[in-house]
């Protein structure tokens, strides 16, 4: 019996090459996009983590009143809990991303909530002073892991321009969760809800974001680089292009937080700003920060990562330069605001440069230039106090200024190069 002829042509054969090929991309579709959603959802659960340590690090300052006339301390001793919280930051931006680079970055994303966790935790029930220090080292030990590794696998997971605008969406999240915090503890306090209360919706906050971060380690698996492949941490360290980095981080960070903690006490004394509006100065700062960072979001695919970096170090000079030499408080809350926008992009566009030179190890290569920004964090803003206390607050801030000029001056060391395009390495999540 004679086969229809039509029917013949539609038999499917394996060993036909344009069906076989067809099979093949439609297969390599399917896993595309389901390795697109794992990514999502991966980014999703970084930016969960990035908002929940915001709110982490910025409770604290919002409660120190309370923390003061709480536990009977002065506004010295209460420094220590700063101190301690950047001192686990250190720790687990030097250790934490190397491990990560040898394990898995979501794991160590979801013990860093889960150290925030406790440490916040640790505030809630703490019934004497001393527990605060301790509680704060735990504290800022997870918010270390948190956004150190979990900003690594972003460097993971995108290459080129994509990445240097997730690092700037992270950051903008960021900048979300340190301005909703200590305005939504502020309004508890107003309702006559006790301090401790907002700890522990804070703790509740961390609980979330571990398990939101457990779940998505578990979308995407892929093969860690071998050992043999990875150099060590001082070849990394010594690398010129990573100090490069590092130094032009460790000035802006410490001159960015210097404005961040001292603005208040400079519209309040210098500008003569009601406390209410010396307040909401930070908020601005921060409003600001998240807008700069927002915008950075659309810059890679128009200039490259140094021009936004080089550029947005030379608007922070003369916008910073400009507040300072603010005379009216509304003219200085205003400039607040537009110093905190060319801020923004600085460092998210810093640390993805650090990813981009060594893709293999980028939990190491951040962790190291986030570690030199936290030397810079402690420090600056500690010169700035004590030069208030001789020059007053208004002169003491230009520290900020100059250490943003000398951070541009050696981000313009260098060739200009283009844009990073190349392809990233294998994804361990």
């Amino acid at each position: 019996m004679i086969a229809h002829p039509l029917r013949a042509g539609l038999q499917i054969r394996p060993n036909n090459p344009l069906v076989s090929s067809r099979l093949v991309d439609s297969d390599r579709m399917n896993q595309e996009e389901k390795q697109e959603n794992a990514h999502l959802y991966a980014v999703f659960a970084i930016m969960a983590t990035l908002f929940t340590y915001a709110a982490v690090m910025m409770i604290s300052a919002a409660s120190v009143n309370k923390l003061a006339d709480h536990f009977k301390v002065t506004d010295t001793t209460l420094s220590s809990i700063f101190r301690l919280f950047m001192a686990g930051f250190l720790c687990a931006a030097i250790f934490g991303g190397r491990i990560s680079d040898r394990t898995r970055k979501m794991p160590v994303v979801a013990s860093g909530c889960a150290f925030m966790a406790v440490g916040m935790l640790m505030f809630c029930k703490a019934t004497h002073f001393a527990i605060l220090p301790y509680a704060a080292l735990i504290a800022g030990l997870g918010g270390g892991l948190a956004e150190v590794v979990g900003t690594a696998l972003i460097s993971d997971l995108y290459s080129g321009p994509r990445r240097t605008a997730m690092m700037n969406w992270l950051q903008v999240v960021f900048a979300a969760g340190a301005v909703a915090s200590p305005l939504l503890f502020g309004h508890l306090l107003k309702l006559g809800i006790n301090w401790r209360q907002g700890y522990l919706a804070v703790t509740l906050l961390c609980i979330a974001a571990a398990l939101l971060a457990a779940s998505a380690s578990k979308s995407v698996k892929r093969q860690v680089e071998s050992l043999d492949e990875q150099v060590s941490q001082v070849q990394i360290m010594l690398n010129p292009k990573v100090l490069q980095l590092s130094f032009g981080l460790l000035l802006y960070v410490g001159s960015e937080v210097g404005i961040v903690f001292w603005i208040a006490k400079y519209m309040e004394k210098d500008l003569l700003a009601t406390p209410d509006m010396a307040a909401k100065s930070v908020a601005a700062l921060w409003v600001g920060l998240g807008v700069g960072r927002w915008i950075a979001t659309r810059l890679p695919s128009l200039m490259t990562d140094k021009n936004i970096i080089r550029w947005s170090l030379l608007l922070s000079v003369i916008i910073t330069a400009m507040l300072l030499c603010a005379k009216h408080p509304t003219a200085g809350l205003a400039l607040t605001f537009c110093a905190g926008v060319p801020l923004g992009p600085v460092w998210p566009t810093i640390v993805s440069r650090a990813g981009y030179l060594f893709p293999k190890q980028s939990g190491s290569v951040i962790g190291i230039v986030a570690s030199v920004g936290c030397v810079g964090a402690t420090t600056i803003p500690s010169v700035i106090g004590v030069l208030s206390d001789i020059v007053g607050i208004r002169m003491a801030l230009w520290t900020s200024v100059i250490g943003l000029a000398l951070s541009l001056l050696i981000m313009m060391i260098g060739k200009k190069s283009g844009q990073d395009c190349k392809s990233s390495p294998n994804i361990v999540l």
